[in-house]
């Protein structure tokens, strides 16, 4: 009873909100005994690929006999998912333990749902004594609760593009000079990015703080891709995934390059580890495969670069094919854009709308997707969608990840998985 009691407080946290800014948790940690302190970690930010990148570079530092803990967000089903060590997710027990001692501090500075988490994700860290502890930004880099290690053993900078802007800034330079906020004195910095103002911001700040920056290898070359497979060779290597998203490829790339200059820098790799963890790699709500029969496909695609990749995969896999789309999408997202691009791969189209404050109603996504010629159905669940969606026709889930555990929850509702 008394899990259930600290687990509930950290679920009502998520009424706060989002607030950018360090000094709230800064002070909590500090009041703590700054446990961030005692870490060592690697810190990345980017527009998309965060997670699935840190769960593969995490997974080839475990087979390579590192103790790992991940720090990734948002979650899916479970808020557990977010802190993970050696790929096992923390407990109940160990999360309520957590909250029951830190819950004081907490409401003395007010900690949003996201800066509890970091707090609780880092002391579970110095707990279980890793080596490596791998921090996904939650959102920006400079203002994010994760910005609270003094040094990184790397700054990662992925792909920068337009999100959040309310938050961040309007244009690429704007939301790179956030991002790059996460760079530390002296600290090495990948940067995967191939825009020019991005790559200008980042070696503007790392001449300033004289931090040397590598770059993505570009090497990687996709010789089979299916929808629950890809291979590809890369500096002279054979790397298979039980995934078919093309972008996924791309990540994969960018963890090997980060996990070759890690060797350069003394973190030993073990024989077959990025092998082992790449064809373990799973990653759900990703171009996942729910069901073949029927069809049913969810990609989280949540903002204009997430979509373009998954509509330029989408017509790889499929050449031409119509889908069924169900689709709910943040009202401060490129909405039109967002449309659109799926206009192009629908039959129909099931608006809903996702259980997020920030979540724009299932009709006025209808009415945006009536007035770009698509036949689309507004639903006020996703039990409505099972009842509208015509099985014979293949169903693409997308637009946002707040939506995978309810519409899954649907699908078992409604027995069309198990």
């Amino acid at each position: 009873m008394m899990t259930h009691r600290y687990l509930e407080y950290l679920d009502s946290l998520a009424s706060r909100g989002s607030k950018p800014g360090l000094e709230r948790i800064l002070n909590a940690l500090h009041d703590l005994g700054d446990p961030q302190s005692k870490l060592s970690a690697i810190q990345v930010t980017g527009t998309n690929g965060k997670g699935s990148y840190c769960k593969m570079l995490g997974s080839m530092l475990s087979y390579s006999n590192y103790s790992t803990g991940i720090f990734s967000s948002p979650h899916l089903e479970k808020i557990n998912e977010c802190i993970s060590v050696n790929g096992k997710e923390i407990t109940d027990s160990e999360l309520s333990l957590i909250l029951k001692d830190i819950m004081p501090t907490l409401e003395t500075y007010l900690l949003t749902q996201f800066e509890a988490l970091t707090v609780a994700a880092i002391i579970h860290f110095v707990n279980a004594h890793v080596d490596i502890a791998i921090m996904e930004v939650g959102m920006g880099g400079a203002h994010d609760a994760t910005n609270v290690f003094e040094k990184n053993i790397m700054s990662v900078i992925l792909s920068v593009s337009l999100d959040h802007t309310s938050y961040l800034g309007s244009s690429i330079k704007e939301i790179a000079v956030e991002k790059s906020g996460i760079m530390k004195k002296g600290c090495p910095v990948f940067l995967a990015s191939k825009d020019k103002d991005v790559i200008e911001t980042v070696m503007s700040k790392a001449k300033e703080l004289d931090c040397p920056v590598f770059f993505n290898e570009n090497k990687a070359k996709i010789l089979t891709s299916r929808d629950c497979l890809s291979v590809f060779s890369y500096n002279g290597e054979e790397y298979t995934m039980n995934v078919g998203a093309d972008y996924q490829v791309q990540n994969a790339e960018k963890a090997l390059s980060t996990f070759n200059y890690l060797s350069g820098m003394g973190y030993a790799q073990a024989p077959e580890a990025a092998k082992l963890a790449l064809l373990e790699f799973r990653r759900p709500a990703r171009y996942e495969i729910i069901s073949k029969e029927p069809y049913i496909l969810y990609d989280g695609a949540h903002n204009p670069d997430g979509v373009t990749a998954l509509v330029r995969n989408f017509n790889t896999h499929f050449k031409g094919e119509k889908f069924d789309i169900t689709v709910g999408i943040m009202a401060d997202k490129d909405v039109l854009f967002i449309c659109r691009a799926l206009s192009s791969i629908c039959r129909r189209v099931y608006t809903v709308t996702p259980n997020n404050p920030r979540a724009m109603h299932s009709h006025e996504l209808c009415r945006i997707f009536t007035e770009l010629g698509v036949d689309a159905v507004s639903c006020d669940s996703f039990d409505a969608v099972m009842k509208e969606w015509d099985q014979k026709y293949p169903l693409l889930c997308t637009g946002s990840l707040y939506s995978y555990g309810d519409f899954k929850k649907a699908l078992i509702k409604n027995n069309i998985i198990k």
